[in-house]
């Protein structure tokens, strides 16, 4: 029985990219030998601006090279979902096809997830790692300007500090059908996949890659503001957590405060300490300040948590129903 593998990227007003893309894979692909049948699934998130398929074949014919990918399907969505909604749908149409059959790889179109380490994922689940239910591509080498490396830098450090897990990767990645259908039924992946992974417990390793340079134009994530509310969105999804450690946190402040008070009082009656004017109150004041903004947070935390267990539990699949509005599939070999 052959092998199958499917790619999954979602694109965004990007024609540009999706043909550089579809030119990169489709070089790279050879790598993984014959016996291998590559369906590429590429979801038009603006559906204002469709990109009909013939015009990827037609560059492929151009560049005169062979077909390495049999399969192209176009999911043209009736509406804009954002990019990891528009990953989802795509891997939950790609699974009504293949099911068990296929391995799925999401990547995005941009140039940033380099075909080359397409192949190296590939091997790495197949012959390196069996036992692993997905392989992410880890970044080694990143292009951005210094800002962002240090705000990055200190989102893992602030991510694992709230919810205890770590955290370096993003949506490139390849996954066995068993992974995969965990996250298109998880909520959770409709707003941060690589944290949906993480929630899944499925083993998974990584797989250090570079970054690639973007292929035409600028990020339509919405810039930096964007990427600091998915920051916030993937520490949101371990919200047991923590609240958790703000329960400890906020315990050993009211601890503190109540020691504290216990020793100004007895300094009061009894004299131990010799007094400075405002002291005592000035402490109180503060140690109290700290209480009330801890509880405040735990609130909000409670909050968050109350939110994500009230999502109305639409998967991946009911999105295939509810926002595919017209499939296009064309086999090249």
């Amino acid at each position: 029985m052959r092998k199958r593998l499917t790619i999954i990227t979602p694109s965004y007003e990007d024609q540009i990219s999706l043909k550089e893309l579809f030119l990169g894979l489709n070089q790279a692909l050879h790598l993984i030998g014959n016996n291998v049948d590559v369906s590429l699934v590429y979801v038009n998130d603006s559906p204002w601006n469709y990109f009909p398929i013939d015009n990827l074949v037609d560059a492929v014919k151009m560049s005169l090279a062979p077909f390495s990918i049999s399969e192209i399907i176009g999911l043209n969505l009736s509406q804009n979902l954002g990019h990891q909604k528009a990953l989802i749908t795509g891997l939950a149409y790609a699974y009504n096809k293949y099911a068990h059959n296929s391995q799925y790889i999401l990547m995005d179109c941009d140039g940033e997830d380099r075909p080359i380490d397409v192949p190296r994922l590939y091997d790495s689940i197949n012959n390196l790692t069996p036992t692993s239910f997905a392989v992410v591509a880890s970044r080694k080498r990143r292009h951005e300007d210094r800002v962002f490396k240090l705000g990055y830098f200190l989102y893992k450090i602030f991510f694992k500090f709230l919810s205890g897990k770590r955290i370096d990767f993003g949506n490139f990645m390849i996954l066995r059908s068993t992974c995969a259908l965990a996250l298109i039924k998880s909520p959770v992946a409709q707003s941060h996949i690589a944290t949906a992974l993480i929630r899944s417990r499925f083993p998974f390793t990584s797989l250090p890659v570079s970054r690639g340079f973007r292929y035409s134009g600028s990020s339509k994530m919405g810039g930096k503001a964007k990427l600091i509310t998915l920051g916030i969105i993937a520490i949101g999804t371990f919200a047991e957590e923590v609240i958790t450690r703000f329960l400890i946190v906020n315990s050993f402040a009211l601890c503190s405060m109540f020691f504290v008070s216990l020793i100004l009082v007895i300094n009061f009656f009894f004299g131990v300490f010799p007094p400075i004017p405002g002291w005592t109150s000035s402490i109180l004041v503060f140690l109290l300040g700290i209480s009330l903004l801890l509880g405040l947070q735990l609130l909000n935390a409670i909050f968050s948590l109350s939110v994500l267990r009230n999502l109305d539990g639409v998967t991946g699949f009911d999105m295939v129903n509810d926002y595919i509005e017209s499939v296009e599939i064309k086999q090249l070999r």
